[in-house]
């Protein structure tokens, strides 16, 4: 699926926050495949639904 994306298209990683680190894992794999537009939100999805962040649902990637 990552395949079909653009280099440079925004890319963030996340996990459940600290002390996980499989956010920021991932991040260097997808800059290690040349996406170059990557960033961690290092406060997991907790926070951000807690910050009041947008969350969208959408089908399952294959």
């Amino acid at each position: 699926m990552l395949q079909h994306l653009p280099k440079d298209v925004w890319l963030v990683c996340y996990c459940d926050g600290p002390p996980c680190d499989l956010g920021e894992r991932l991040a260097y794999e997808l800059q290690g495949w040349g996406f170059t537009r990557v960033a961690v939100y290092q406060g997991g999805m907790a926070d951000w639904r807690k910050r009041g962040g947008p969350v969208e649902k959408g089908g399952s990637a294959r």
